[in-house]
């Protein structure tokens, strides 16, 4: 399971069907990438960042690093 993780190997079909069945997760939500109905926050960033110029893109990245960094301590 590991392995699958870290992209390392692949399930076959059969063990990817498994898996769900294990973890009593439907198939299809596995490839639901969609953001929730009721997630705005996500879609307001979201079509923020689709409007941005590529200075504050830069800008943002780096906020948002910032706070990844700080929140492994």
């Amino acid at each position: 399971m590991c392995t699958i993780e870290n992209g390392n190997s692949f399930p076959s079909i059969e063990t990817f069907i498994k898996i769900s069945e294990i973890l009593d997760i439907d198939i299809n939500e596995f490839f639901n990438l969609k953001n929730k109905k009721n997630d705005t926050l996500r879609n307001d960033i979201y079509n923020l960042i689709q409007t941005s110029t590529i200075q504050e893109l830069h800008l943002i990245k780096n906020i948002i690093s910032d706070i990844h960094k700080n929140r492994e301590f």
